[in-house]
Order: C-alpha cells, then sequence, then structure tokens
C-alpha cells in the first residue's frame, strides 16, 4: 500500500513549481550556504563539497520530493546554558533541509510582509525587512537597538514603561494553532505550507521514543523557526492596535508598552496574559516589571549606548588617521574594570552593554583586561563566545589557557554549547607559543568525555588543528564505538584525512582504516579530498573560493579552507603556477606553528 493519498502528485507539482533547482540554488549561493559556515558545529571542508556539485544535490532533493519519499534527516542537537545550568536545546539541521526551509521562509515572508498587523513588531529575517527600513537580524545588535529605540519614546511620553516577555516561549507553540494563526491572517499555498511545517515539526525533540506531540518550534539558527515564531504572535499584536495602544513594541517575544498609571500598567499586562493564554502561553513573571520613566532610561542603558557609539567613532577616526589607540583603549580597559566590579553592569541591559563593548575590543584588536577575561568565562554564560573571540584575535597564551581550564575544574560547564564554541575559537584563534601549548590543550582535553557526541566532535576539531597525525588517529580509535553510529560525526572524521595524509609511513594503514569504518556521509567526503588529490577538475569548480584571502580571522584564513588547500596542494594535476599562488595568498596561515609543525600535541 502506498503512503501517500491519490493526490499527492498535485501536491508535488505544487511544491516543486515553487521550489525550482533555480531557485534553490540561488539560495544555497546566496544565504544557506554562509548560514550554516556560522553555525556551532563547524564542517571540515565549509561545505566545499556541496558548493562543488550544488547541482546534484538539488536534482537530489527534487526527486525525493518528486517520489513523495524526502526525509529530514537526524538533526544535531546541543544545549546552551542561559543562567544557573537552565539550558536551551538548540538544533542543527542538515544542508537539504536548510536550503528547502530558507525557500520556504522567503516565500511566508513575501506572502505576509504586506500583512503585518502592527508596524511596532520589529523582528525581521535576515536579509528581509517587515517594513521599509535598514536590514536586521534577530538577535543582532541592530535589531535590538531599533527595538530599543522605539521604547526609549516611551520613556518621554508616559509615567511608566511596562518590560515583559513570554515564558519558554519557543517550547510552548502549538503547531497545530501555529497553522490557523497564520492562516487566519494570511493567504498562503497550502502544500507549501504543510511541507514547511511537516520539516519544521520533524525537527522537533521526541526523546525515548516518545510518541509525536504537536507543541514545541525547534530552536535553529535559521530565519524559517523565528518567522513562524514571530507570526504566531500577530494575535497579540492585533489586540494592541484594536485597544489603542500606541506606544506598544515586540522583539519576538519580548513585550514592552508606555503607560500612564500603575492601574493602567496592570491591566495592559493581565489582558496580554490573557491573550497569551488562549494559545497556551503565559507572560513571564520573573521577567516582567513596571519601570518608571527614570528606571527605564537605567534599565536600557541609553547613556551606555551613546557612549559606545561615541567610542566607536572616535578609535574609527582615530585608526583611518593613523593615530595610535593604545592610550585611549587602556584608559577605557580601567573604567570598564572598575564599572564591573561595582556590579555597575548588573542591572538591566547589562550584559548586553558588556557584549557590544567586547565587539569593539574585536574590531580594533584589542585585548580585554585579565581579570574580566576570567570573570567573563566563569560568571556569564553569554558572554563567553566574544570572551574567547577576543583572545583568539589578540594571541591565546599560557595564563588564558589556565584560565579557560580553571572553568572546567571549578564545574561551570553544564552545557554542549562551551565545549564546541571553544574548539572553534581555539581552532580559528592566533597562539602565543612558549612550549608550554601543548601541555594546556591537553589538560583541557581531559575534560571533553570521550563518550558524548558533542565532546567528540569538539575534541576531534581541536585535534584537527592542534593534533600530530598519530594523536589524531588514536583519538579516532578510542572514539571509534561513538562516531562510527553517527553520520555528522562519520562526515568530520573523514575530513581529517588531509591531517592523517602527513604522516608518510602510516597513511596508507590510516586510509583503510576509515574505508571500513565510514558511514556514507563520511566516505562521501573522503572521496571528496581524494578527487582533490588526484584532479583538477573538482578543483576548478571551487577555485575562486579557496583562492580568496579572508582579513575576518585572525589567521586570514579559514582552518576549514587550509584543510581543503593541503588536499588541493598535493595533487600532481594542478598547475604549478596555481599551487603558489595559493601558497603566497596563504602563506600567513601556513607559516603558523601548528601547521608548519604538523602539531603540537
Amino acid at each position: 500500500m502506498t503512503q501517500h493519498s491519490p493526490k499527492y502528485s498535485l501536491r508535488a507539482q505544487d511544491i516543486l513549481r515553487y521550489l525550482t533547482a533555480k531557485r534553490l540554488e540561488e539560495k544555497w549561493r546566496k544565504k544557506t550556504r554562509y548560514d550554516l559556515k556560522r553555525q556551532v558545529f563547524p564542517d571540515p571542508v565549509e561545505y566545499l563539497d556541496f558548493q562543488s556539485s550544488i547541482d546534484a544535490v538539488i536534482a537530489r532533493i527534487r526527486s525525493a520530493i518528486r517520489r513523495g519519499n524526502f526525509g529530514v534527516s537526524q538533526p544535531r542537537r546541543y544545549h546552551v546554558e542561559k543562567t544557573l545550568g537552565l539550558c536551551r536545546l538548540m538544533v542543527q539541521t542538515s544542508v537539504e533541509a536548510a536550503i528547502i526551509l530558507q525557500c520556504l521562509s522567503d516565500k511566508l515572508y513575501s506572502d505576509i510582509k504586506k500583512q503585518s498587523p502592527s508596524k511596532n513588531a520589529f523582528f525581521e529575517p535576515q536579509d528581509h525587512s517587515f517594513k521599509p527600513t535598514d536590514e536586521q537580524e534577530y538577535g543582532t545588535f541592530k535589531s535590538w537597538k531599533k527595538f530599543q529605540e522605539k521604547i526609549l519614546n516611551f520613556r518621554d511620553e508616559n509615567k511608566f514603561v511596562v518590560v515583559t516577555d513570554i515564558s519558554n516561549y519557543y517550547d510552548f507553540i502549538d503547531l497545530v494553532q501555529l497553522r490557523n494563526v497564520i492562516t487566519s491572517f494570511v493567504t498562503v499555498q497550502e502544500s507549501l505550507f504543510d511541507f514547511y511545517l511537516h520539516i519544521i515539526s520533524a525537527l522537533a525533540w521526541r526523546p525515548d521514543f516518545m510518541p509525536p506531540r504537536q507543541i514545541g518550534l525547534p530552536q535553529i539558527d535559521l530565519d524559517a523557526p523565528r518567522l513562524l515564531a514571530h507570526c504566531y504572535l500577530f494575535e497579540l499584536d492585533r489586540f494592541m492596535e484594536q485597544r489603542s495602544q500606541k506606544n506598544y513594541a515586540r522583539f519576538m517575544d519580548d513585550i514592552d508598552a508606555g503607560v500612564d498609571t500603575i492601574e493602567d500598567a496592570k491591566k495592559l499586562l493581565r489582558d496580554t496574559d490573557l491573550v497569551l493564554q488562549s494559545r497556551s502561553l503565559r507572560l513571564n513573571a520573573g521577567k516582567t516589571r513596571i519601570l518608571t520613566a527614570k528606571e527605564a532610561y537605567s534599565h536600557f542603558r541609553v547613556r551606555d549606548n551613546r557612549f559606545l557609539e561615541q567610542l566607536e567613532a572616535r578609535l574609527l577616526a582615530m585608526t583611518s588617521a593613523g593615530e595610535s589607540i593604545e592610550a585611549k583603549i587602556k584608559k577605557v580597559s580601567q573604567v570598564f574594570e572598575g564599572l564591573y566590579k561595582r556590579g555597575y553592569f548588573k542591572v538591566g541591559n547589562g550584559e548586553k552593554i558588556i557584549k557590544r563593548l567586547i565587539g569593539i575590543y574585536n574590531r580594533f584588536s584589542a585585548r580585554i583586561p585579565d581579570i574580566l577575561f576570567e570573570y567573563f568565562m566563569s560568571l556569564h554564560p553569554n558572554l563567553r563566545d566574544s570572551a574567547l573571540r577576543n583572545v583568539g584575535i589578540c594571541g591565546v597564551r599560557k595564563v588564558d589557557f589556565d584560565r579557560i581550564k580553571a572553568v572546567f575544574e571549578r564545574g561551570l560547564v553544564c552545557d554542549d554549547y562551551f565545549r564546541l564554541i571553544l574548539a572553534k575559537r581555539l581552532v580559528e584563534a592566533k597562539v602565543e607559543y612558549d612550549g608550554t601549548e601543548g601541555g594546556s590543550l591537553k589538560a583541557i582535553l581531559t575534560y571533553f568525555p570521550k563518550d558524548d557526541f558533542c565532546s567528540v566532535y569538539a575534541a576531534i576539531w581541536i585535534l584537527s588543528r592542534f593534533g600530530l597525525a598519530k594523536t589524531i588517529f588514536k583519538f579516532l580509535e578510542e572514539t571509534e564505538f561513538v562516531w562510527t553510529n553517527d553520520e555528522s560525526l562519520s562526515r568530520l572524521v573523514a575530513g581529517m584525512w588531509p591531517r592523517l595524509r602527513e604522516n608518510k609511513e602510516e597513511f596508507p594503514k590510516y586510509y583503510i582504516y576509515l574505508g571500513e569504518r565510514l558511514l556514507p556521509s563520511g566516505v562521501e567526503l573522503l572521496e571528496f579530498h581524494k578527487e582533490l588529490e588526484g584532479e583538477a577538475v573538482k578543483y576548478k569548480r571551487i577555485k575562486s573560493v579557496i583562492g580568496a584571502k579572508n582579513d575576518s580571522v585572525p589567521l586570514k584564513c579559514t582552518h576549514e579552507k587550509m584543510l581543503v588547500l593541503q588536499s588541493v596542494l598535493r595533487s600532481a594535476e594542478i598547475a604549478e603556477g596555481d599551487k603558489a599562488k595559493l601558497t603566497k595568498t596563504h602563506s600567513y596561515i601556513m607559516s603558523e606553528k601548528s601547521y608548519s609543525a604538523g602539531g603540537v600535541i
């Protein structure tokens, strides 16, 4: 018996009519490829194998949809600590699902952009805009700033500002009600929207063989789920418009409004909570506040943001004029450290100000004060990535390795994200070598359990730069029972081939070992590297990408690209002139000790 109804061919036609090969390829090249490179699980070749054969990938996607057997592969899940051990469950999906979701979210956006019930809902998908303003991105300072600017008007026009958000918002979104809400506001093509929700629901967490639930939107660092989450609150936006709540602003599930009396504030919160209850949502009582105008000014850090804007402009002017910024940075650091120790940043959006200030340090390659790096790593899970990026830009020293190790020793790590982002930042970082770095890295790696998926992924990634070929192989043998049972880990292991290849005596044994154990995704990537080593055709398809310098990363070239370069430079079919040009372009990373010496562990 077929698993499809007789009308499936009609629905498939509707889906494929929109998901054309041209549209899928365009989304990949202009959007999805860059989105995936930002994800927390690094890909060992930056998806260049997909890039070189994108036509075949898209043909497989369309064929699977046409036959009705398109399936969503098992996603990678990881926990991100918010505070006090409470974690958010995040998802990283496959390339195929990401491309489709991007196309479908763009389609939904085009349907709803003129039908948003309130101009005061400020979330926008990346590269889109719900109103004709500058591009914004959810979670970035730019969009948060626009949202904040709207709220600051409340302070001037109202005596009180209501600040609240929704408790565990993504976890309690009902997918059936989500469909009803969106279709009540927007005319959408049913077959496309159902396919959209089918993929989203397939990514939802269903542990322990539990039956499917239609509640909970997976949290993915892509446009698709964010757009759905934003649209789910259109009823609330319309309610605010109908009650003539002039000073109202919403940024995803962050809700703020200006009122003139405490009575009005309480009524607004009561009614908002009741509107949300009709969709099985509730306001977060712990984060709900009624602020006076003066308190709002402090909460939203108006003065601090203005100072940081002026500081960044001044530093930019100084560097453009060739002036030294060392004295200026030193003075800022003294003030920064003093304010932090006095608890100045504990109120309101203080942590956002710290994050923005670290971003300024990073932009100008200035090191944050050492004691603050220690505090941020130990006490602020939300600042760890920014702090690690800073030491990576300025150069990781023994004292930095020691402080990172201390975070593990003190039992302060309870999520997957820290190990993954630590691996990512260490692998892209400059390192100040003094002979102790090998021991430091070994000590840190002892805190990466060899029976845990995320820890093994992160450890392999660290070893892919700093490990000798024999060290990498030994670790693969020790964790074989983990990576031989997971497609994404198998792909990562196959991506180690350029490093394993450096051991001229043992690499034939390594190749046989991998060939006998890799899963299909790993076999495909291993074959990609072998093709790069043996023919020029594959190289020509990615030539422009690997030949480009990247000044946005500390070593002027990503580690992923360096792994691909190692295979390319072994090819006898590629012109020596091309090899010389690649070597010259990427001379900075190639002369870096961990690469030139073939590892330090």
